[in-house]
Formats: structure tokens, C-alpha cells, sequence
């Protein structure tokens, strides 16, 4: 049985004969830091611009929290 992973990479490689799981998760952790670094210190002005629904509301609620 295939992976919702593995459908996710095989869809992208068809859209993008370039694509590389390797640069994306060197990408994905790049953009998770930063995500990560403005969660901690509690700019909300920013995880606004970059997410949205229950998990900017958790973001917000766990800033509020601490």
C-alpha cells in the first residue's frame, strides 16, 4: 500500500522532472526554523502572513499561554 508520502513525491516528480526530495527537505527545514524562530519569540504579525485556520490559532494561544 503507497504512502500518502509517497503519492505526494510521485505527484510532484511528474509536475517537476527536477524535483528532489533531498532539496526539498533541506528547504522544508529551512522554512520550519524560521517558522519555528518567530513562533518562539511570539511574532504573531509574521505567523499571520504565513499560516492561517486552527494553527495560527494554536500559535497564538500557545504565545498568550507562555
Amino acid at each position: 500500500m503507497e504512502t500518502s508520502c509517497a503519492r505526494a513525491i510521485k505527484s510532484m516528480s511528474a509536475y517537476d522532472p527536477y524535483f528532489e526530495f533531498d532539496d526539498l527537505e533541506v528547504e522544508a527545514t529551512e522554512v520550519f526554523q524560521e517558522f519555528y524562530c518567530n513562533f518562539l519569540a511570539g511574532n504573531v504579525p509574521y505567523l499571520e502572513k504565513v499560516s492561517g485556520g486552527p494553527a495560527l490559532a494554536i500559535c497564538k494561544t500557545e504565545i498568550k499561554r507562555r
